[in-house]
């Protein structure tokens, strides 16, 4: 009796054996295999001419409206005065883009940013172009901390603080 061979999936996902012209599996799934088929132009039945050209699967008139109206709205966050106050901010535990638009707004407009640790927010804020300044404010601080933290609040300062590991 013959036995077909078997089939092996790779260490990136299952084998593309046996699904028409076979290609390495890429890391980041079918995302990866949509952005790699457009750039050697092989997106809307194999023809780069006709239909809207595609980013990932996405029209490129639909991304476009998508940055721009994201843009407009950072606009208008940064554009709003933030009053003095106590902010909380979350920040992302692992992808620098899972932030909201108001959370950079109030980063960029704070007075201060208190922060666990320095060297982890100031990639934050770097990676936005935020220069506001840091201060470290820990459990190892926190009781020398809080009257300052008290007095930067009584002077009508704008506090935010961020932990390094959401919110």
């Amino acid at each position: 009796m013959h036995k077909p061979p078997k089939h092996k999936s790779s260490k990136h996902g299952p084998s593309q054996q046996g699904r028409g012209k076979s290609r390495p599996a890429l890391p980041g799934g079918s995302e990866a295999h949509a952005a790699s088929r457009t750039a050697r132009g092989e997106m809307d039945g194999g023809s780069s001419s006709g239909g809207a050209a595609t980013t990932g699967g996405v029209a490129e008139d639909a991304v476009a409206t998508v940055a721009s109206h994201a843009a407009r709205e950072t606009e208008r966050q940064l554009a709003v005065p933030l009053d003095p106050g106590l902010y909380l901010v979350a920040t992302p535990i692992g992808n620098l883009g899972d932030i909201t638009i108001r959370a950079v707004a109030v980063l960029a407009r704070a007075d201060v940013v208190l922060c666990e640790d320095t060297r982890h927010s100031r990639t934050l804020l770097s990676h936005y172009g935020i220069r506001t300044r840091c201060e470290p404010y820990h459990e190892h601080n926190a009781a020398e901390m809080r009257p300052r933290i008290m007095e930067m609040l009584a002077e009508d300062k704008r506090v935010a603080l961020v932990t390094d590991a959401g919110t």
